[in-house]
């Protein structure tokens, strides 16, 4: 029993093999691109130490969901997060917080900020 035997078979089965991919491509928003921006920083830090001091909360998160979007032709996430461990300056009754990020996957492009990649899911 031959499955596909004539080369227009072959043919079809291939296209509709890309477009399957292409598909899954779309609509998981696989990033097949990166786009790097840079920018001027209002504030600079020389080291941890002074960033630190500066800091009003310091926080470990894990990443439970985000989206990201484009708004004036710039490229943001917004991520809900929970906190694992606090290291400085939370309230012990929030335990989410809702981050907002230059870059992430739009459109199957990924948009950075002076090369730093958007918060990823906890696995």
């Amino acid at each position: 029993m031959k499955l596909v035997s004539s080369k227009k078979g072959k043919i079809t089965v291939l296209i509709l093999f890309c477009l399957l991919v292409a598909a899954t491509l779309k609509i998981m928003n696989v990033p097949l691109l990166t786009i790097n921006s840079t920018g001027e920083l209002s504030v600079f830090y020389d080291n941890m130490q002074q960033l630190a001091k500066a800091a009003d909360l310091i926080v470990e998160v894990e990443k439970k969901d985000g989206e990201s979007f484009k708004y004036n032709d710039v490229a943001f996430t917004l991520s809900t997060v929970d906190i694992s461990k606090v290291y400085k300056g939370a309230d012990p009754s929030i335990q989410h917080l809702r981050i907002l990020e230059t870059g992430g996957v739009v459109n199957n492009i990924q948009y950075t900020f002076e090369e730093n990649e958007v918060l990823q899911n906890s696995q």
